[in-house]
């Protein structure tokens, strides 16, 4: 049987095809696409240089998901069975994304959501990898959050029905996340190819989390920092790749409640601290107070006040024009009626 196996690869056209992919692989430069900026065909070519793994960390606005984008076609197109896993943090990022995909006309056999807002998604995902097997699927593309993509159901799924022969690409959006313990199981082994994208990809107060991200991407970063993009310059503009900003900060303090739960978390953090990295419950736990710790902060009631003593300033001024407000998920409401 091994003789049958090993005979297919003595057809004419694979093999003239597979010489093809080699040529290809050897010769080809990310500067010469045309749609990608100086700096995103830098941090692609250093990319495929790292064996395919790279951690990009790029500001805000400069293009990851563009850059991205170029790398997944690329392998798309020079690999014989590849199954591609976007990962983002939450199900409304995977449908930006795929939407984005779809309109650079990327080619799919199969280009399937697959995470908890899907019925019965754990058997649609062994089936894409058994059509993938079977070359009836020869190139397909997953978009999943990282809590499905580090779930039990999803990772056994990929380990026992990833064929022979397939290779996958792994894109972690927003990556930072998935330092996190309860996020690390979706950085499996077997993706022999690996993005990761982040503004931001050093942990706060997770040096190990930070580590093992680091080393997953090959130990190798490229970046382009907001201060790169506030001093290069776009050729296609003349001008630089994002605008200066202005930043006024108004200060807020936390009422009585929140300082002593601030105060009271705190305390159990440092309880935990040392115990970090010799016990997993202990981080993971540490992990969760941090969180909330932060979360007081981000949600402190005295912004609502705030925010409406800088929409009156604005009005007065008439101002009020083209306005972006970001606020957290418990602060939609409130926001809203202050905006009614």
């Amino acid at each position: 049987s091994n003789i049958i196996n090993y005979s297919s690869n003595f057809d004419r056209e694979k093999i003239s095809l597979q010489n093809y992919h080699v040529i290809r692989l050897k010769g080809f430069d990310f500067k010469n696409d045309k749609k990608l900026f100086f700096y995103q065909a830098d941090a692609l070519n250093k990319w495929k240089a790292n064996d395919y793994k790279l951690l990009f960390e790029m500001a805000t606005g400069t293009g990851k998901t563009r850059t991205a984008i170029a790398g997944i076609k690329y392998l798309n197109q020079t690999r014989k069975r590849l199954v591609t896993i976007i990962s983002t943090p939450q199900n409304t990022l995977s449908k930006q994304w795929k939407e984005e995909v779809d309109a650079q006309k990327l080619y799919f056999d199969e280009s399937v959501i697959v995470d908890g807002s899907v019925s019965q998604w754990e058997g649609l995902l062994v089936k894409l990898l058994l059509k993938n097997g079977a070359g009836m699927a020869d190139h397909i593309c997953l978009y999943t959050t990282h809590n499905t993509a580090s779930s039990d159901k999803f990772t056994n799924a990929i380990q026992l029905n990833l064929q022979t022969g397939t290779d996958v690409l792994f894109v972690g959006d927003e990556t930072h996340w998935l330092g996190a313990q309860k996020f690390q199981q979706a950085l499996l082994p077997c993706y022999k190819y690996r993005i990761g994208l982040s503004a931001t990809p050093s942990r706060w107060f997770d040096d190990v989390g930070t580590a093992k991200l680091v080393a997953y991407y090959g130990n190798a970063n490229f970046e382009f920092t907001i201060k790169d993009a506030l001093t290069e310059y776009n050729p296609m503009t003349g001008k630089h790749f994002l605008v200066n900003y202005h930043y006024l900060i108004s200060k807020v303090t936390l009422d009585e409640d929140e300082t002593e739960q601030y105060k009271d978390i705190s305390a159990r953090i440092s309880k935990l601290w040392n115990l970090k990295d010799s016990n997993s419950e202990s981080a993971l736990a540490l992990e969760r107070l941090i969180e909330k710790r932060a979360n007081i902060i981000k949600n402190a009631s005295a912004k609502y006040k705030q925010l409406e003593a800088i929409l009156n300033e604005l009005q007065v001024k008439g101002r009020i024009e083209n306005l972006i407000i970001f606020v957290s998920p418990q602060q939609i409401t409130e926001v809203l009626n202050i905006l009614a």
